[in-house]
C-alpha cells in the first residue's frame, strides 16, 4: 500500500501540472479505485481528501468518464459528498442519473432544488429514488411529464402529500396507465379512485385493465360504485349562494371583511356566508372555495385559510365547520395548527390558483362568485 500510494501521489502531480484530459481521467480512475477498496475503513478526514483529490481531477474531464465516477460512486452510503453533489447537477443525465437515483448522499433540499430546475430527465431519475419526501413528490407531479408522474404512482417510496393525489388523481383521468397504477397504491383513498374513474373515457378504462389486468374485476366494480356515488352528488341539491353574496357585497362596499367576520359566520354555522366570505378574501370562485373547505383532505382547508389571510384562531372554527358538515371524526388539532403555521401564504396561495386551475372537483356546486 505504502508503494502504491507513493506512485499515486506522483501520478497526481503529474495529472495537475500537466492539465491533459486524459491523464486527469486515469488518474481519477485510480483513486476512485484505491477509495473503493476501503471505503467502508476511512474516517470522515480521509474521505475529504479524496472528496478534494476528486473534485480537481473531474472539473475538466470528458463526460464519459465523469459518467463512470458517478456509476461508481452512486450506491456508497460515504461516498464523498462534495463529488456526489457536483455529479448530482450535471446537466448532463449520463452523469447526474446514477446518484439522482441512487445515492443516500445527496440531501431532500438538494434533490428538491434540483427537481425544481432541471429538466424531464432529470426528474425521472429523482422519481425514482428509494425515499421521496412530500415536497418533492410535489414538485415532481406539477413539472413533470407523463413518464415522471406514472414512475412517481408506481413508486412505493414516494410519499405524496393529499395536494399531490388530488393532482395525480385529476391527470389519471386522461392516462389509463397512471390511473392503472394509482389503483395499486395503498395509501390513495377511495374517494379519488372514485373521482378518477367516474371520469375517465372507456378508452382509458381500457388501458388501465391492459395494464392491470389482476385487478379487472376491482376496476370495473370500483366503476359501479363510482358511477353511483357520481349520479348521488348530480341529484344532491346545490347550495344557493345569491343571497349571501348580496350581503357579503354589501358588506364590502362600506367596510373591509375581516378575520373575526368570518370567525363569526363559522361560528354560527353560516356556511353561505362563511363560504363567499372566503371567496371574496381568497379571490377564488365559491365552488372552488366551497370544495377546498368541505374537502376530506385536511391540506385543502388550511391551504383556503392561510391564502386567505386567516389567523389560526379563525382557522380552528372554519375546521370545526368542516367536520360537523362532513360528519366525519375530528381532525387532530396539533397537527392541523403545525400544518398551518409551516405553511407560507404565499405558497398557500399558489397552490390554491394551481388546485382551481386543475379543477378537480368532479361536480359544479355553486354559481355565484
Amino acid at each position: 500500500m505504502p508503494t502504491e500510494c507513493s506512485n499515486l501521489i506522483s501520478e497526481l502531480e503529474a495529472a495537475f501540472s500537466s492539465g491533459h484530459n486524459v491523464k486527469q481521467a486515469e488518474t481519477l480512475r485510480r483513486v476512485t479505485d484505491l477509495f473503493l477498496q476501503a471505503a467502508d475503513r476511512y474516517s470522515s478526514e480521509q474521505i475529504d481528501i479524496f472528496d478534494d483529490v476528486m473534485i480537481r481531477l473531474s472539473t475538466e474531464i470528458e463526460t464519459r468518464a465523469r459518467a463512470e465516477l458517478s456509476r461508481r460512486l452512486a450506491t456508497l452510503a460515504n461516498a464523498p459528498i462534495r463529488i456526489i453533489h457536483s455529479l448530482a447537477h450535471d446537466d448532463v443525465i449520463d452523469v447526474a442519473g446514477p446518484v439522482l437515483t441512487q445515492s443516500p448522499r445527496i440531501s431532500e433540499e438538494t434533490v428538491l432544488a434540483i427537481a425544481e430546475t432541471k429538466n424531464q430527465q432529470h426528474l425521472l431519475a429523482i422519481s425514482q429514488r428509494f425515499h421521496i419526501n412530500e415536497a418533492t413528490t410535489d414538485v415532481l407531479i406539477h413539472r413533470g411529464d407523463s413518464n415522471v408522474v406514472q414512475s412517481v404512482a408506481s413508486n412505493n417510496g414516494a410519499r405524496l402529500s393529499d395536494f399531490g393525489v388530488g393532482q395525480l388523481a385529476s391527470r389519471a383521468c386522461g392516462d389509463g396507465i397512471l390511473a392503472a397504477r394509482l389503483l395499486q397504491r395503498k395509501d390513495i383513498k377511495s374517494h379519488h379512485l372514485h373521482a378518477v374513474i367516474a371520469r375517465v373515457s372507456q378508452t382509458v378504462l381500457n388501458k388501465m385493465i391492459a395494464e392491470c389486468p389482476n385487478l379487472e374485476t376491482s376496476i370495473r366494480n370500483a366503476v359501479v360504485q363510482a358511477a353511483e356515488q357520481f349520479q348521488g352528488a348530480l341529484s344532491s341539491e346545490k347550495r344557493d349562494y345569491t343571497a349571501a353574496a348580496s350581503q357579503i357585497d354589501t358588506m364590502l362596499a362600506v367596510e373591509k371583511l375581516s378575520d373575526p367576520a368570518i370567525g363569526e359566520f363559522a361560528k354560527a354555522r353560516n356556511i353561505e356566508s362563511t363560504v363567499v366570505a372566503l371567496a371574496r378574501m381568497s379571490d377564488m370562485p365559491v365552488d372552488t372555495v366551497e370544495h377546498c373547505l368541505f374537502s376530506e383532505q385536511i391540506d385543502l382547508p388550511l391551504i383556503l385559510a392561510r391564502a386567505a389571510g386567516l389567523s389560526w384562531v379563525t382557522t380552528k372554527w372554519l375546521l370545526i365547520l368542516r367536520d360537523m358538515e362532513l360528519k366525519i371524526a375530528k381532525h387532530n388539532p396539533e397537527d392541523a395548527k403545525a400544518h398551518f403555521l409551516k405553511l407560507h401564504p404565499v405558497t398557500a396561495h399558489r397552490l390554491l390558483r394551481f388546485y382551481h386551475a386543475r379543477n378537480l372537483a368532479p361536480f359544479q356546486a355553486g354559481t355565484a362568485h
